[in-house]
């Protein structure tokens, strides 16, 4: 029950300081859902799966900004 409302007040947040069609409510809905689903994915996917995502995440950003150009 924290943890969705910690989510929600995460996602009304980001909401607020992104642009889009996404207004504070919504971003509260969508992180008081996202909470659990990342909760989920962590327990199926274990320790090391999480790990390989995070380096694929921090891959994709380097690739993204063009920083990784050399």
């Amino acid at each position: 029950m924290i943890g969705k409302i910690v989510g929600a007040m995460i996602g009304k947040r980001v909401a607020e300081r992104t642009r889009g069609g996404l207004d504070s409510t919504g971003g509260a809905v969508l992180g008081a859902l996202a909470i659990p689903a990342a909760r989920m994915v962590a327990r199926r996917l274990g320790p090391i799966g999480l790990a390989m995502v995070a380096l694929g995440a921090f891959a994709a950003s380097r690739m993204g900004d063009g920083k990784g150009k050399r």
